[in-house]
């Protein structure tokens, strides 16, 4: 009678460890997919809003220096076109580590969209908080020529830019971190009672 009760509480125990392992099996599954096979997050007016605030915070402490003016007098046209392309860089730069290094390296018309669409929305953020600071609080006014209006344009367009970029910098590291963080310390401590949902 022992000897069966023994191996009745083996058996159950068995079972037990097994449907253990399948659930460590799964959490590791899990990780996996969330940590080592990121996909790109959906984009929406949600990414465009953040990245005006950004750009309004970042252009705005370039807009009230006073040296933006005297920057945009001594620009000649190879710093112009420098710092247009410069612009762009930067705007690629953000593109490329905030969200399409997330996805498959093949070129096909969803990528080509998707990069698109974000260097369009990111670009033209940044574009338009540089055309509004630059009217709203007077440069243009503050300037001797129309050139000259132009040249601070494209200077605060750059830094606005970089600002824009900065909210999805910030979710895509810091916030990815604490949240991968969180789940696997949840999936180590308390595996049965951690959200499964990616």
């Amino acid at each position: 009678m022992k000897k069966k009760e023994f191996m009745s509480f083996l058996k159950k125990e068995l079972i037990e460890e097994k449907q253990e392992i399948d659930d460590i099996d799964y959490n590791i599954g899990l990780l996996k997919e969330r940590l080592l096979e990121k996909k790109p997050t959906k984009f929406g007016i949600e990414n465009i809003v953040s990245s005006f605030l950004g750009a309004i915070l970042i252009g705005m402490t370039f807009a009230l220096k006073g040296g933006i003016l005297r920057t945009a007098k001594v620009l000649d046209l190879p710093h112009v076109v420098g710092i247009i392309l410069f612009t762009n860089f930067i705007i690629f730069s953000e593109i490329y580590f905030i969200s399409f290094n997330r996805i498959k390296k093949q070129l096909n018309e969803k990528t080509i969209i998707f990069f698109l669409k974000r260097y369009f929305s990111i670009g033209i953020v940044s574009l338009f908080v540089s055309l509004s600071l630059t009217f709203l609080l007077g440069l243009n006014i503050q300037t001797e020529s129309t050139l000259e209006v132009f040249k601070v344009i494209i200077i605060l367009w750059m830094a606005s830019s970089i600002g824009s970029g900065i909210p999805g910098l910030i979710e895509k590291y810091w916030f990815s971190y604490l949240e991968n963080l969180q789940f696997l310390l949840n999936s180590l401590f308390y595996p049965h009672k951690i959200n499964y949902n990616p």
